[in-house]
């Protein structure tokens, strides 16, 4: 049941700022749950059925937080300056309920180190139309990316190590959250951005659930690096995506199609910065381009 009020706590705050006890309070409302219903549809063979899939047939969840309607009640207050000013004292706040958000979505089998389905939860970390604000947890990665705005402005080399956190902490979600940071100014190193893009085989570079961001800090830092660093990008780029990431059955023609099409892509957003791209990897992006 939902007994917190958080249009109660905000009149508080208004009159109190932020005392330790509202801070208490703010957390105990915005604590993910997990709620349980009856499926909708009920799995008659369980043969090669795997453990998260036997579990949705047993019983339908879904992560929410302990109050509702959060969306609606931060939506006048996020652009008040007392609120602003207090947002960098709930960054560590922020981020840990929305990691106990992802936990628990391990535990249910909707979740791991490489896929969390966050994409299609919050499409981008940044301000967006296609946000749709469906799921009432998706208010923590909000509130999160503010939290960390707010504190490039309060604290530069605390925002910096924050993001560098995200970035050791698993799933998307949260190496979303390391890219979008990377690609804000200068707080995130260029040379140590590059390393995130390229790590594992370059798996979150050419991952569908970090796409938006990685886009976003490619464009960033395509005109950030040094000729080193652009050179190594543009040849991650050319050798294209790791094939273990996509399934085994697919036919070779259509593997050359998605692989070429991914490469098109992003020399094409490199290239759309006026940076100028090397000889061979210009004349990869013309052919593509026919």
């Amino acid at each position: 049941m939902h007994d917190l009020d958080l249009y109660r706590w905000m009149d508080r705050f208004r009159r109190d700022g932020l005392t330790t006890s509202l801070r208490m309070e703010l957390r105990d409302c915005l604590t993910p749950r997990v709620s349980l219903r009856e499926p909708f549809r009920w799995t008659a063979q369980e043969e090669d059925v795997d453990d998260s899939e036997r579990l949705k047939g047993l019983v339908d969840w879904e992560i929410v937080l302990s109050t509702e309607h959060v969306h609606s009640a931060f939506e006048d207050r996020r652009a008040s300056p007392n609120w602003v000013e207090v947002l960098p004292n709930l960054l560590g706040d922020l981020s840990g309920l929305l990691r106990d958000a992802l936990d628990l979505m391990r535990e249910l089998g909707g979740a791991d180190d490489k896929s969390d389905m966050s994409y299609l939860h919050q499409p981008s970390i940044g301000e967006h139309p296609q946000n749709k604000d469906f799921r009432d947890w998706t208010i923590l990665v909000e509130l999160t990316r503010d939290a960390w705005l707010a504190q490039v402005d309060a604290n530069p080399e605390q925002a910096r190590l924050a993001a560098e956190s995200w970035w050791l902490t698993p799933y998307p979600l949260f190496k979303r959250l390391a890219f979008f940071a990377a690609a804000q100014g200068s707080i995130i190193n260029p040379q140590v951005a590059l390393n995130w893009l390229l790590t594992d085989e370059g798996w979150w570079l050419w991952s569908i659930e970090s796409e938006r961001e990685a886009m976003r800090l490619l464009v960033a830092l395509a005109v950030r690096l040094e000729p080193s660093g652009f050179a190594r990008l543009e040849a991650a780029i050319l050798q294209g995506p790791p094939r273990k990431m996509f399934k085994d059955e697919i036919e070779p023609q259509r593997w050359t199609e998605l692989s070429e099409r991914e490469t098109w892509l992003r020399l094409a957003k490199i290239s759309s910065t006026g940076a100028q791209l090397g000889s061979v990897a210009h004349d990869v992006l013309v052919n593509l381009s026919t």
